[in-house]
């Protein structure tokens, strides 16, 4: 998966780069991350390669905002990437090279880790369950079912991502269980 093929997506309707940005905090935050200077540098390249055009708008708070849109070859790539099926194996995870090397500090520092690991994971599913509720209560009765397809699709990654980090803040419950226990032998 790229940068480029989630901002074609995500340029369904245009938008600028902040708005874009706070995409990626609210609706992806919990399978892609990417930070302005990223997605500002994907947008120029993007454009300069014809799959986007960008025009200047007012704004209500300073100056004018570029926005972008994409265009037809860029609406054609999109298609070709989802048409291509799921792409797999090209995940990381930083924290769990982190843990493959924590016989390199000290037990209690390591217990530590992952204690640190499962109170950021516990904010996060806190946040995506909040995110979910919300959602709920909007839709009413027969929530998820009744969403529009779009929502529906977004609604699926939601699922995900309430589903694996529930699994993660098992798996480090677990794993502190086996740390403290290891200690206590």
């Amino acid at each position: 998966m790229s940068l480029e093929n989630i901002l074609l997506g995500i340029l369904k309707r245009p938008a600028a780069g902040y708005d874009i940005k706070r995409q990626f905090e609210t609706v992806f935050n919990h399978f892609w991350h990417a930070d302005l200077t990223q997605i500002y540098r994907a947008l120029n390249r993007m454009e300069k390669d014809g799959l986007l055009e960008s025009r200047l708008e007012p704004s209500e708070r300073g100056p004018a905002r570029k926005v972008y849109r994409r265009t037809p070859a860029g609406s054609r790539t999109l298609a070709e990437w989802l048409r291509g099926g799921p792409v797999l194996g090209n995940e990381k995870f930083a924290y769990l090279a982190q843990i493959h090397f924590l016989d390199e500090i000290e037990p209690a520092q390591a217990e530590e880790f992952f204690d640190t690991l499962r109170e950021e994971l516990v904010t996060q599913l806190s946040t995506l369950d909040a995110i979910e509720q919300e959602w709920r209560t909007e839709a009413g009765e027969g929530f998820p079912d009744t969403l529009d397809d779009e929502d529906f699709h977004t609604w699926l990654t939601l699922d995900m991502g309430l589903r694996k980090t529930r699994a993660l803040v098992e798996w480090v419950e677990a794993s502190i269980a086996r740390l403290r226990g290891r200690r206590e032998r």
